[in-house]
């Protein structure tokens, strides 16, 4: 099988919830795949992933709940359909 034009997914982060009130001190890969494929116009959030809570969204894309709540949300702000 072929690698997908924007690379292979990262690992999913190991605790979500490690990061949960305070930012982590780098964003995770899997948080930086996610934003990168936004910005490159090779993803978008469906709407399984917008109507979750914060940690469900968390445990979906593989990354601490802060980034859920925060970068990831944020950018979800910015693309309402």
């Amino acid at each position: 099988m072929s690698e997908p034009p924007w690379g292979p997914k990262p690992p999913p982060v190991d605790d979500v919830e490690e990061y949960w009130l305070e930012a982590p001190p780098k964003a995770s890969e899997r948080c930086a795949y996610w934003m990168r494929r936004y910005r490159e116009g090779s993803w978008r959030p469906n709407k399984w992933v917008r109507r979750e809570d914060y940690y469900s969204r968390a445990s979906i894309l593989g990354v601490y709940v802060w980034e859920a709540a925060h970068p990831i949300a944020e950018l979800m702000a910015t693309d309402e359909d």
